[in-house]
């Protein structure tokens, strides 16, 4: 259907302008509700998004035509802004219609976000129990199990401290971890800004499970964010040595090389290699349209990072965007509203941020942004930790 190429393609202002017409069929209910969660989801507006779900609660609870992942998604969004006791509430209305379904994969979703819901708000032990069986039930799928070990890390964490917690888990990786522990807790650290802990965890790690390519990537990651450079080119070669299928690993080497102005050659052949596989990913779009930015081709630049900001209101996407639009401005095919479009860009992302100025995307994401404002002479914004 066109109205879907559009919306996969990122093009969610085009798909809801053909869906008007559209939007009071029942049998269109999936597509409409769906388009606009993803465009309300790439503005990272959660006042928007709360706002949105409550209007469309009576159609996701009453209409037969929605199907059982439409409701599952829209449970989701409610459990991800962490409004528990709306989520347990809901969780009675889509889980007939989820069980229903015979989707192995829906109700392990579904029995996720019972479990932790449950364990958010038991007031006793009978209540956690509970709660902790429901999770057993899925414990052994591996996204799962990485999810459930993050929350008792990180309820862990919260009861102990951060010193407490770090000398325990030192004493604990003397002991051989699974994997999935190992990333857990390096998750857990790196959330609380002790990236050099979670790298540190992820190498003790991988002295076990040296070939594991998610341990691997994770270290790369970290490494990065220390601007320990060497380890990172180190780990991403070793992730393409054992899994050469991993278009992350090839697209994260890319972009890296791209950022650094250096092997722009085999930057693009890595992050083309990603794009195979991947062609819609935003993360992918924003490092093809940034390496051709360093090779100096700023009107396919400005393709890429327009497509991928389209899908994915990201701050890097739209740093990168702005720096582009910027260039073209002293170009010889400028309009003359490449300024005017790169401050509107900027203005719209900083305000979206400073609604939640102390959530730790918001603070990443103002980061980003003030590196860029002396260029629009903006002045810098505060950061609220």
């Amino acid at each position: 259907m066109y109205v879907e190429a559009l919306h996969i393609n990122g093009m969610l202002d085009k798909a809801l302008a053909v869906l008007t017409k559209y939007q009071n069929k029942a049998e269109f209910a999936d597509l409409v509700i769906n388009t606009r969660i993803s465009k309300i989801d790439s503005l990272d507006d959660e006042n928007r998004l709360r706002d949105f779900l409550i209007n469309i609660e009576p159609t996701i609870l009453q209409n037969p035509q929605i199907n059982p992942q439409t409701k599952l998604s829209f449970l989701g969004r409610w459990f991800e802004l962490e409004d528990y006791p709306k989520t347990a509430q809901l969780q009675q209305k889509v889980a007939p219609s989820v069980y229903a379904s015979k989707n192995p994969q829906l109700i392990g979703l579904l029995l996720y976000y019972q479990g932790i819901t449950k364990l958010k708000l038991a007031k006793t032990d009978k209540e956690e129990i509970e709660a902790r069986s429901i999770l057993n039930r899925i414990s052994q799928i591996p996204r799962y199990r990485r999810l459930i070990k993050i929350h008792d890390y990180q309820q862990q964490l919260e009861a102990e401290g951060n010193e407490n917690f770090i000398n325990n888990i030192d004493e604990q990786a003397k002991i051989i971890m699974s994997p999935d522990d190992y990333l857990a807790l390096s998750h857990v650290l790196n959330q609380k800004n002790l990236t050099a802990k979670a790298l540190e965890v992820i190498e003790n790690g991988l002295v076990f499970h040296k070939n594991n390519s998610s341990m691997l990537y994770d270290a790369a990651m970290h490494a990065i964010a220390l601007d320990i450079e060497n380890k990172m080119e180190n780990y991403l070669q070793r992730i393409i040595k054992v899994d050469p299928e991993n278009f992350h690993a090839y697209n994260a080497l890319g972009y890296t090389w791209a950022d650094q102005n250096r092997n722009l050659a085999q930057a693009k052949i890595n992050i083309e290699k990603a794009l195979r596989h991947q062609p819609l990913e935003p993360v992918i779009l924003d490092s093809y349209g940034w390496y051709y930015f360093r090779a100096g081709d700023y009107e396919k630049a400005l393709e890429f990072l327009t497509r991928a900001i389209n899908l994915q209101h990201d701050p890097e996407i739209a740093a990168h965007l702005i720096e582009v639009l910027l260039q073209i401005e002293n170009s010889t095919f400028a309009t003359g509203n490449e300024r005017n479009q790169a401050v509107n860009i900027y203005d719209q992302a900083m305000k979206r941020y400073r609604q939640y100025p102390k959530k730790d995307s918001s603070i990443r994401a103002i980061k980003i942004l003030n590196k860029i404002a002396d260029k629009l002479n903006k002045p810098q914004t505060a950061i609220n930790k």
